[in-house]
């Protein structure tokens, strides 16, 4: 019987120790796309509640391609819900602009959403 009980504890927490996010329960990455003739912006960046619920900022990821066209770029790794706000930045290094967009909590397609401005 304690041989039986401590295998069931040790298949338990390896299960439930898988991060939530990663399984689309509680936040989702974001790829943010502009559209063509946004010509002006060099990258974005997102302030918003993380898969903890904590405020956070990400870096700037930079929208690379041709900027007559549309362009998108995925900000991986980082987990958000909620309202975000996705600052656009210039290559001056000045923001441009900042821009809402609403990210699920939960998704069982994907677990990403995207956000196009």
């Amino acid at each position: 019987m304690v041989a039986g009980l401590s295998s069931g504890l040790l298949a338990g927490p390896a299960m439930a120790a898988a991060p939530l996010s990663v399984q689309g329960l509680s936040g989702q990455q974001v790829e943010v796309c502009v559209v063509a003739g946004n010509v002006n912006l060099r990258g974005y960046s997102i302030r918003g509640k993380n898969q903890s619920n904590d405020d956070g900022a990400s870096p700037e990821v930079v929208l690379g391609g041709d900027r007559s066209r549309q362009r998108c770029a995925t900000l991986w790794n980082w987990w958000w819900k909620g309202e975000i706000n996705v600052d656009f930045w210039a290559d001056s290094g000045a923001k441009l602009v900042t821009h809402q967009c609403n990210v699920p909590v939960e998704r069982w397609d994907t677990n990403r959403v995207t956000c196009t401005f």
